[in-house]
């Protein structure tokens, strides 16, 4: 199958989990921040260009009459939406088997200093296991992910509480904004999200990827929070929103470093994939919520409570992990 559409507006399966561990099967852990940055930016890029063009193109087949209602306007952009992801499945064919490499195998390999340096290793060292299933995750990486999902779980039903769509929907019944001009304003956020995915590499190599967390996510959740107190004047508002989008994209790329360095190479993939189908059922508790609040007139409320949950799940992340962030940090050294 191609895909599915999440409550994020996003595809979810085993792709973004094969693309990160792909990622960091090939890449060595000095050079992950930029990799992932660079990642992170394009697909950004690519969402401010869906946006802006699906706004404009819903303008125009309207204003021309191509369509009766907007039903038949929203299906057009699904089928459009089906056929590039035909494309994608194309493109990925394509690939080269050098994808799949395994780098972290080649490292050890050819490096005589990542036999004797740890700091080139994982913290979860590969141990022999003779008697476990070779299917099986070890006894650590069971741990850390228990504590992962508990964070990244947390973090997803508060983003859930309110996506994009609802976004989409809040902006357009609040201020009557048109689909042109909503398609602008969010080519505007995507845009801005791009722009700070490769400052986000830096702060991840200075500051570690734990404390970079923290240091985005937390003012991210304010200015979310502080978004539905302007309902009364729509330039604040889009200030707060275009704030709060570029704060939230510089966790991308800390976060992908603390996923991929804290689990043996062995286990990552399924350790992400199984985070990953954390992270999209617990994002599918907050739209049914948002629902009811929204049809009770409550639907700035569900600002507050995402940016709540957030910081809920940055505290969590904290007292989990910022004991390790100096040890992640060298090895980005």
């Amino acid at each position: 199958y191609i895909g599915v559409i999440s409550p994020s507006s996003n595809e979810v399966g085993p792709f973004k989990s094969i693309e990160e561990s792909m990622i960091a099967h090939l890449t060595p852990h000095n050079k992950r921040p930029e990799v992932y940055a660079v990642h992170s930016l394009v697909g950004t890029v690519g969402g401010a260009l869906g946006a802006i063009c699906c706004g404009t193109f819903l303008s125009f087949i309207k204003s021309r009459n191509f369509v009766e209602d907007d039903l038949q306007a929203y299906k057009l952009v699904f089928l459009i939406y089906a056929f590039i992801a035909f494309l994608k499945v194309i493109v990925m064919l394509l690939l080269s088997e050098k994808t799949e490499l395994n780098g972290h195998l080649h490292e050890e390999l050819s490096s005589t200093e990542a036999i004797i340096n740890d700091e080139l290793a994982p913290l979860i060292e590969e141990t022999e296991h003779s008697n476990e299933n070779k299917n099986a995750l070890s006894k650590e990486a069971k741990s850390v992910l228990y504590k992962l999902l508990l964070v990244f779980m947390i973090d997803s039903l508060g983003m859930g509480f309110m996506t994009d769509g609802w976004m989409v929907y809040y902006y357009s019944n609040v201020f009557s904004m048109s689909s042109f001009a909503l398609g602008a304003v969010f080519f505007t956020t995507q845009f801005v999200m791009a722009s700070s995915t490769l400052p986000s590499s830096a702060i991840t190599k200075r500051f570690g990827p734990v404390k970079s967390i923290l240091m985005v996510q937390i003012p991210s959740a304010v200015f979310e929070i502080f978004i539905p107190f302007c309902e009364s004047h729509l330039s604040l508002s889009l200030l707060f929103l275009n704030l709060f989008f570029a704060t939230m994209a510089m966790d991308v790329t800390p976060r992908q470093i603390l996923l991929t360095n804290i689990i043996r190479p062995s286990d990552l993939t399924r350790v992400m994939g199984i985070v990953n189908i954390g992270k999209t059922f617990s994002r599918c508790i907050g739209p049914i919520f948002t629902g009811i609040l929204a049809s009770n007139g409550l639907l700035w409320s569900c600002f507050i409570i995402s940016g709540f949950a957030v910081i809920l799940a940055d505290l969590i992340l904290a007292f989990f992990f910022l004991k390790i962030d100096s040890k992640l940090l060298r090895q980005l050294s």
